[in-house]
């Protein structure tokens, strides 16, 4: 009986697997390898990226929270080395405070130590002031023309000096009085006794007098002295 070519297949038509004895089918070999063929894929993916990004990021964690400690210590250190430069830079201020006080005390008692010798002098000077007001005075011609309160040359020179004497003791307190002869009435005598005590009180406080320390007081004919009408027509300065 003669065979069907369909009978005589090779080991390939047949589907005998070489060497194997099994039968493996065209359907299973192309199953078998698009199972195969995910394990044999080059790497990739969002997973691989995961695994490289993960320790990078716990290495720059690490870093920056290793980095801290040191500069916190480095900033705690050059915080005390501040404050210590601070407080020994205070310290020699501290320590000649005292010498500084001192020094300002003894140049305060030094002060008040002359201004003190000061006013005991000008006080010494002052004690005299009445004594050498009348001996400028006494030789000084000390009348008035008739009628007038005009002064001589030669008494304006004197009551300059005098004014001199006044004006350095300023806690001295003076009074002039003018005075006139007996003749004529009261009220005419009252009138240029006060032209002539303003006239002298005047020159004072033109020549440095404080004008608070001179008071002028006119007196008419009151007090009148031995020597004549001419020596009634006066002023006296009288120094308390």
């Amino acid at each position: 009986m003669a065979k069907d070519e369909s009978d005589f297949r090779t080991d390939e038509d047949s589907g005998y697997a070489a060497g194997s004895g099994r039968v493996v089918g065209h359907e299973r070999v192309v199953t078998w390898a698009e199972e195969t063929r995910r394990y044999r894929r080059t790497p990739g993916g969002w997973w691989w990226l995961a695994l490289i990004a993960i320790p990078l990021l716990l290495a720059a964690l690490g870093t920056a929270f290793g980095d801290d400690e040191p500069n916190t210590r480095a900033a705690g250190s050059s915080t005390t080395s501040v404050t210590r430069s601070a407080t020994a830079s205070t310290s020699p201020a501290e320590s000649t405070s005292p010498a500084t006080s001192e020094s300002s005390s003894g140049a305060s008692t030094a002060s008040e130590s002359a201004s003190s010798s000061t006013e005991t002098s000008a006080a010494a000077d002052c004690a005299g002031l009445k004594d050498e007001v009348g001996a400028k005075l006494a030789d000084t011609n000390l009348s008035f023309p008739k009628s007038n309160a005009e002064l001589s040359a030669g008494t304006v020179s004197a009551l300059k000096d005098v004014a001199g004497m006044i004006a350095r003791c300023p806690d001295a307190k003076v009074t002039v009085s003018g005075y006139t002869d007996a003749s004529g009435s009261a009220s005419e005598n009252q009138r240029i006794s006060q032209e002539r005590a303003d006239s002298v009180r005047q020159l004072l406080i033109d020549n440095g007098v404080a004008a608070d320390q001179v008071a002028a007081v006119g007196r008419a004919a009151a007090e009148q002295i031995p020597g004549g009408i001419a020596a009634n027509r006066r002023f006296e300065i009288t120094v308390k």
